[in-house]
């Protein structure tokens, strides 16, 4: 036997039933109840703060899916498969209530739940859809807590409304060729192995050509815009077609050259080559001006390495990402991904027509080197030409919630 096992347990088990004894008396200002909720929030596995408050009933948001939970339940599914597969030990603070890594789970099958009944109302031509919704929002504020993300003094957007910044992703359709063909010469590299390879900058390997004949080569693009426009998106699909037939794959995200990340529209912006930041200013600009390429891309060192999967690309945490439902945040900030999450944002109609305001039920599954702060999000839209219009055009301010089961572990004062 390990040196205390027998003692811990005892002390553990002890502190459990004065956990219940205490929840039921609601906690008050105890400095017991303080001292016993920060010593269950550092045991029995990791402990994951989040910066969020939790939001009072009456300022609950409005809990409408303006696509009336479409694909929500493969999201879920996916997720919950992905918790089948990995520890789920450990604690996680949201506002001052601390609840087991399980509740994530709990969370999203119950949840699961409540979005199958709403299908079935408002498929049931017994019910109108405010009655469907209105019935769903009861069950919601029933039995789900409400947290959004806490700014403060020097944190983007402290003290203003719609305090969450968001832009979109979406996976691209590229046309490449299994070796270097014509105009197909830019290679989709897989995560070296060596260390020297893998911190190769972005001109060291698309234009000094170091990593070429290492094995790494998986795909050859036409376009060296649109391999950067793959970095960005951080996964794709690509075609092959080859003797009248064409052969799809997905391609996700492996890994970096863990350089630092920068926009060359911004670069370009800010030396006069571009007057916007439209990915049809860029491209036309690099086309023209094949002579500034190389400086132009050494604004942006960081490289993107990939990895061939079956399923739509990965998120951060091993998930596939579902179209319209899936959503990246900042990982130094949420660590553990899976939360299940609302949104208020803005999101274009059509082409050239004003933005529409949305809201929708998502899960926080991935993350990305440009997404950086406590409200900030990156919507994954999904494939087609609706998803790049999104992607390309979502620079709004909206808002961001997460939701918990209730009954946490024990509320922090």
């Amino acid at each position: 036997m390990r040196p205390g096992i027998g003692g811990g347990s005892a002390v553990r088990a002890a502190k459990f039933y004065l956990i219940i004894f205490l929840t039921v008396l609601g906690w008050g200002t105890s400095v017991q109840a303080e001292e016993i909720c920060m010593d269950m929030a550092q045991s029995g596995g990791a402990f994951h703060r989040t910066p969020t408050e939790r939001v009072p009933l009456d300022e609950y948001p409005l809990f409408v899916d303006d696509l009336d939970f479409a694909e929500m339940a493969i999201a879920i599914q996916r997720q919950v498969h992905r918790y089948t597969r990995r520890s789920l030990r450990g604690r996680i603070q949201l506002g001052q209530d601390v609840y087991p890594l399980r509740r994530l789970k709990d969370s999203l099958l119950y949840f699961s739940r409540l979005v199958q009944e709403g299908q079935a109302c408002l498929d049931s031509a017994r019910k109108t859809r405010e009655e469907c919704y209105a019935r769903f929002r009861r069950q919601v504020k029933q039995n789900f807590a409400v947290y959004r993300p806490l700014l403060e003094p020097g944190d983007p957007r402290y003290g203003e409304d719609q305090q969450t910044f968001f832009t979109g992703y979406y996976t691209p359709l590229i046309e490449v060729k299994m070796s270097p063909q014509g105009k197909f010469q830019y290679p989709i590299y897989a995560m070296p192995q060596e260390e020297n390879l893998a911190r190769l900058t972005r001109v060291e390997i698309d234009f000094d050509h170091q990593l070429r004949g290492h094995g790494y080569e998986l795909f050859y693009a036409a376009d060296l815009f649109q391999l950067y426009l793959l970095h960005v998106q951080g996964g794709g699909r690509v075609v092959v077609r080859e003797g009248g037939e064409s052969q799809y794959h997905y391609i996700t995200y492996a890994g970096t050259n863990r350089r630092a990340w920068r926009f060359i529209s911004i670069y370009m912006r800010d030396q006069g080559y571009i007057s916007d930041l439209s990915v049809e200013s860029q491209k036309q600009f690099l086309r023209d001006n094949p002579h500034l390429q190389r400086e132009i891309y050494e604004y942006c060192p960081s490289y993107v390495f990939f990895k061939v999967t079956e399923t739509p690309p990965l998120g951060s945490d091993l998930v596939p990402l579902t179209d319209n439902r899936s959503i990246a945040t900042d990982s130094r900030i949420y660590r553990f991904k899976g939360l299940l999450s609302f949104i208020e944002a803005q999101r274009p109609k059509v082409q050239n027509i004003p933005f529409k305001p949305f809201s929708r039920f998502v899960i926080d599954q991935d993350t990305g080197g440009a997404i950086r702060g406590k409200a900030r999000v990156d919507i994954y839209f999904g494939e087609g030409d609706y998803a790049q219009l999104a992607a390309y055009n979502t620079q709004h301010r909206g808002d961001l919630y997460f939701l918990m089961l209730k009954r946490p572990i024990c509320a922090r004062r």
